[in-house]
């Protein structure tokens, strides 16, 4: 609401030039009630009282016609002029009310209104609150339980695409939607209301569905045009109806779809009812790879638009003639031929499947982005104690750093490296020598970090020449997300030194001194802390000091990822506390960039993490979320819905196996 805006930006005691603009721009909105009370007003950044004061007078009346007028809200469920007001003679919801004084009887049987049957309530105006808060507004409507119909709907209440949040998240739903459920539609381009019914069978198949981006394209047919397959899949999926016009769409495309037809293949076949294909659809893509391997790459797109065109055409005997002349010109057996032969209807995946694998570019675009990916990024969030800075007699106190007018506790990006190092064994060749009295790492022509992962994290040895090696990868330090609130723990040693004293017939109290009774006291602080990793992936197992080989592609991919386990496994020491510091919410991939490229997007307030449009930029591209659920944060169902993360173990489960692509192991 506005007037919200303003009020909020208003109870300030002092105003920047932005929210000034800000607070002026509200205040010129068209909207007939801003404009008849506050539409009078310039804010000047010193008359905030008499803007505040016309708020107050006229909150009710904001409220209400604010409700009554937002295209979210009343005006797209129902008629604006039936707010509030008593039982009608029509039913006040969009496409069921009509202009009695002029259509109530052409709208009756035998032109007669009395046997009109329509049903109105009072109640019908606080419908909007049903729906989720989207341009696409959804209601899920399993009322068989109070609890039910809440838990259900609370799932897609925040979301801005709630057909994703719906179907991408079925898995997780299913405690909520186990039985055939009905869905209502209201788009905010439609005068009228929609219906979907989710049958179990559809439920299976979204819930089969490995990557639901796959579907989510907008495709482009002209200028003013664009598909957008989620809506369409979705539906066809709902309804039990084929895949195959998407398909053929997509493989007549100049672009490359390959991805994406392939999981549209694998829910045709859902939709097909059976999974029998799978042997010959396997078959057909290794005839592909062989076809591509044995004849020129103008060979191949030549028979590729021959049997896109056929297919298209639904001319399956001219399909079947192509595919004998390509085995016989390429001299690979077709094993998959034959039932196409025998149905080319039912088994027309397996045709697609072959199709789809004559793509040349489909290995070369993979090779390309895994030579653009330099690095792998990692931002964490977890539960972290901080350590300690220089203490000032028996008083210890954490280190902080001061930002934005605040105090905020750390963990050293030192303590979290050493930890790190430690844990992942990364260490256990470590060698020192100790020379003119300072302590460095081993370095030599025969020990250097292409053989020494211990070296990975970076060296300096003046020893003789001096060898410097920057480290592989950096952190920042872990830094709590709110601010420091002092907690002082107070101790002592009283049980050692009342050994003493009665070891030696002392009096405690009195000879405190002489039984070394010590009080101390530090300050204590285990927060929410949020810290960044980036490695450096043509680094590792290199070392520019010495002529030796650099490691082999198994033990760089082996050192990457041993830093990785050491990172969803991490647990850190400090004054006899043990914390597990394993990862609340971590977000990262693979990138072209060497650097925390997600420390600026993610932050967390008050124990909630601020989902942002940057911070959905840059996971979509190519990068991935996750979660450790158990109530961390306060906004877990909505981080659950805007971002769809995996769990932790499957996160960095899948960034091992990219890490070994990556190297080629």
């Amino acid at each position: 609401m506005h007037h919200r805006v303003i009020e909020q930006i208003l109870n300030n005691s002092k105003f920047t030039e932005e929210q000034i603009k800000l607070v002026n721009d509200k205040l010129k909105v068209q909207i007939s009630i801003i404009k008849k009370v506050l539409g009078e007003f310039k804010f000047s950044g010193e008359n905030k009282e008499v803007i505040l004061q016309a708020i107050n007078e006229n909150r009710l009346s904001l409220i209400k016609e604010t409700y009554r007028t937002g295209k979210s809200l009343y005006a797209n469920f129902a008629n604006t002029n039936s707010l509030f007001s008593g039982q009608g003679d029509i039913c006040r919801m969009q496409n069921y009310n009509i202009d009695a004084g002029k259509k109530s009887k052409s709208i009756s049987y035998n032109w007669d209104f009395k046997t009109y049957n329509f049903e109105d309530e009072k109640e019908f105006d606080f419908i909007p609150f049903a729906f989720s808060k989207s341009h696409e507004a959804f209601f899920i409507n399993n009322n068989y339980s109070i609890k039910q119909l809440f838990n259900t709907n609370n799932l897609i209440n925040t979301s801005d695409n709630p057909r994703n949040t719906l179907f991408c998240d079925l898995k997780n739903s299913a405690d909520f939607i186990d039985f055939d459920v009905e869905v209502i539609i209201k788009d905010r381009n439609n005068d009228y209301f929609e219906t979907l019914y989710i049958r179990k069978d559809a439920i299976k198949i979204f819930a089969a569905i490995d990557n639901y981006k796959a579907i989510k394209i907008k495709y482009k047919v002209n200028d003013n045009y664009y598909i957008n397959f989620e809506k369409e899949v979705t539906d066809n999926i709902l309804n039990n109806i084929k895949l195959d016009p998407f398909i053929e769409r997509l493989l007549k495309s100049n672009s490359n779809y390959s991805y994406n037809i392939k999981t549209f293949i694998r829910i045709n076949i859902l939709i097909y009812g059976g999974d029998k294909m799978d042997r010959q659809m396997k078959s057909a893509y290794v005839s592909a790879k062989k076809v591509i391997a044995k004849i020129p790459e103008n060979k191949v797109n030549s028979y590729k638009q021959k049997l896109i065109s056929a297919i298209t055409f639904k001319d399956y005997e001219r399909f079947c003639e192509i595919l004998l002349q390509l085995s016989s010109y390429s001299e690979v057996v077709f094993d998959f031929a034959y039932d196409l032969f025998e149905n080319f209807d039912d088994n027309k995946n397996i045709a697609y499947t072959f199709i789809n694998a004559l793509n040349h570019d489909s290995n070369k675009i993979m090779e390309e982005k895994k030579m653009n990916k330099k690095a792998l990024t990692l931002t964490v969030v977890a539960n972290v104690t901080s350590n300690y800075g220089e203490g000032l007699g028996n008083i210890s106190s954490v280190q902080k750093i001061f930002k934005n007018g605040k105090s905020y506790a750390t963990r050293s990006r030192e303590s979290l490296k050493n930890a790190i190092m430690v844990q992942s064994g990364m260490y256990d060749d470590l060698q020192t020598v100790v020379d003119k009295k300072v302590n460095q790492k081993v370095v030599s022509d025969d020990l250097n970090a292409t053989n020494c992962r211990a070296l990975e994290g970076g060296y300096m040895n003046t020893t003789g020449n001096t060898y410097i090696r920057k480290s592989s990868f950096y952190l920042t330090d872990a830094i709590a997300c709110d601010d420091f609130v002092n907690e002082t723990r107070f101790h002592n040693n009283l049980h050692l030194a009342s050994n003493f004293a009665k070891n030696n017939n002392l009096n405690l109290q009195i000879d405190a001194g002489k039984c070394g009774l010590m009080p101390y006291q530090y300050e204590y602080d285990k927060t929410m802390k949020m810290y960044s990793i980036t490695i450096d992936l043509e680094m590792i197992g290199k070392d520019e000091n010495f002529d030796t080989p650099e490691a082999d592609t198994k033990e760089k991919a082996d050192r990457v990822n041993a830093i990785l386990d050491a990172i969803e496994n991490l647990n850190l020491v400090v004054k006899g506390n043990l914390d597990n510091a394993e990862p609340l919410f971590v977000v990262g991939g693979l990138i072209d960039r060497k650097t925390h490229y997600f420390e600026n997007v993610v932050k967390v307030i008050e124990d909630k993490l601020l989902i942002t449009e940057d911070l959905k930029a840059r996971i979509a591209k190519g990068c991935n979320v996750a979660l450790l659920e158990g109530g961390n944060f306060k906004n877990e169902v909505a981080i659950k819905n805007e971002l769809n993360p995996t769990s932790v173990a499957k996160f960095f489960d899948d960034l091992r196996v990219q890490v070994t692509t990556y190297y080629g192991v």
